[in-house]
């Protein structure tokens, strides 16, 4: 049981070396840079440079996942067979980037919020993000969880059971999304084969979860598209490879693309979580309920 595990995600992400806060005396400093432009900190400590507000971490630094210990079960011999047990390689609290390793591509609403969420964090006052008050995380949030998961494959449905929040999400195979659904967490999530591999179609979101740890905002009009596959990438275990696409036209320019890798590990087991604990005075001290009016703006 990870009892304690969003304090300790809370006080990895206020680490974060992110920019330096508004310049002293209220005014606005700029530096130019190589390529010309000059990227300022304002005086609300907003980054009117979306390179400087969204850090790029790179998967080369980061520690990975180790795969599965020698003599473990291989996964199933087709590939269309995900059923088993996998976590995540990567681990990625800061704001995600694309699979070019750019920065999201905000509105200026949606970056007026991941902003201010980011700052909050930055101060030693992190807004309570939705899984610690133990709300289901959200489809995005869920395949980037630092726990275990499981895929449960059946004829008509795939499912995804995941240790963190002991979130369910079923994939309706060779479906179609009904009519005048009901905004969910988890959206309602169809699927299909493309070859080897899994297209899957998710709707239906509410606007209540967030995209990552650092605060991306997504409205109800959130559609997300994967593409899962399994892939060699050099490992003893194939792994599960999943690109990602966001397209959210209220807070984002365009459809924008990322990908996440998941070991095979088959010696690991979903075990019990139990939320509630996370609400333990010790657990949520300094962090903030968020006012949506002051989330949205501007700086």
């Amino acid at each position: 049981m990870r009892a304690i595990h969003f304090t300790i995600l809370w006080a990895m992400l206020t680490a974060i070396n992110f920019p330096a806060l508004a310049a002293s005396g209220g005014e606005s400093q700029c530096s130019p840079q190589s390529d010309g432009s000059k990227p300022c900190d304002s005086a609300t400590g907003g980054f009117e440079d979306p390179a400087n507000l969204v850090p790029v971490v790179r998967v080369s630094d980061a520690k990975l996942t180790p795969y599965a210990p020698a003599g473990s079960p291989a996964p199933p011999d087709d590939p269309r067979d995900l059923e088993g047990t996998y976590h995540i390689s990567f681990y990625v609290i800061a704001p995600f980037t694309t699979v070019l390793g750019q920065p999201a591509p905000y509105t200026a609403e949606g970056q007026n919020i991941v902003w201010h969420r980011l700052n909050m964090s930055n101060t030693g006052t992190p807004v309570a993000e939705p899984g610690v008050m133990c709300r289901p995380p959200g489809l995005t949030r869920d395949m980037n969880e630092g726990s275990p998961f499981q895929i449960v494959q059946g004829r008509d449905k795939i499912v995804f059971l995941t240790e963190e929040g002991h979130s369910v999400r079923i994939i309706w195979m060779n479906a179609q999304h009904p009519k005048n659904l009901r905004p969910t967490y988890m959206g309602h999530s169809i699927g299909h084969w493309e070859g080897d591999t899994l297209v899957v179609d998710t709707i239906g979101f509410n606007s209540l979860t967030w995209i990552d740890f650092a605060g991306s905002p997504h409205s109800d009009q959130l559609h997300v598209v994967e593409r899962i596959h399994r892939a060699d990438l050099g490992g003893p275990f194939e792994d599960l490879q999943d690109l990602i696409t966001i397209d959210d036209p209220v807070y984002y320019k365009q459809p924008w693309t990322y990908l996440r890798t998941y070991r095979w590990r088959p010696d690991e087991l979903v075990s019990e979580y139990n939320c509630e604990e996370n609400m333990r005075p010790e657990a949520l001290e300094g962090l903030q309920i968020e006012d949506p009016r002051v989330a949205g703006k501007t700086r």
